[in-house]
């Protein structure tokens, strides 16, 4: 699994042991994850995006704050690090864009198995997502509404477990700053409960 520290990067075969694991997959920058990993001393939580050099951002920090609880990985929704089979509580996707947006908005079989795979038994997914004319229009996204949400979304994912549904308030990422300027972005909230074994 490669993961990027700081400027460069760097090879392990297993994650550190904590208690609790928490993943954010889209990462970004890993402003989430650093945030998180302050606040929360006793949880690994662990950014995946496959763009080196955004990752590069919030890793020097955390690399300068020697936070011992992140890992920033080098990955994404099609090529997930088997290293991470089964490690999560859960899951975060916020803000997702590009194919991993696409992903979960044309939900198969075998991206639902991905994410799965990712949580311990009684893990939890909490997805975060919109559709943004200015943003999306280019990919091959649908538009995303709530009849949308209700009638195609949710019954997908609500094959791996109790998924409910909530409008979320202002997020506090760097990807929802830069959408702030767009009021057409609608957003819903999708949280799932494995029940699966």
């Amino acid at each position: 699994m490669k993961l990027v520290v700081g400027n460069k990067q760097k090879e392990i075969d297993r994650i550190p042991e904590f208690n609790r694991v928490e993943i954010d997959l889209g990462t970004g920058d890993g402003r989430f994850v650093y945030k998180k990993a302050l606040e929360n001393p006793n949880t690994l939580f662990i950014g995946i995006d496959p763009s080196q050099k955004q990752l590069q951002i919030y890793s020097k920090k955390a690399n300068r704050k020697k936070l011992d609880n992140t890992l920033f990985v080098i990955g994404s929704i099609e090529i997930l690090p088997p290293e991470l089979k089964n490690c999560a509580d859960k899951l975060n996707i916020i803000l997702p864009w590009g194919s991993l947006l696409e992903s979960i908005v044309k939900p198969t079989k075998n991206t639902i198995s991905k994410l799965l795979g990712l949580l311990k038994k009684d893990g939890e997914i909490e997805m975060i997502f919109g559709y943004d004319p200015n943003f999306d229009v280019k990919a091959s996204i649908p538009e995303i509404n709530l009849e949308y949400v209700e009638s195609t979304i949710i019954p997908a994912f609500s094959e791996m477990g109790i998924c409910t549904l909530e409008i979320p308030k202002d997020l506090d990422t760097t990807w929802s700053k830069k959408l702030k300027s767009s009021k057409k972005r609608e957003l819903f909230k999708l949280n799932i409960k494995n029940i699966k074994e």
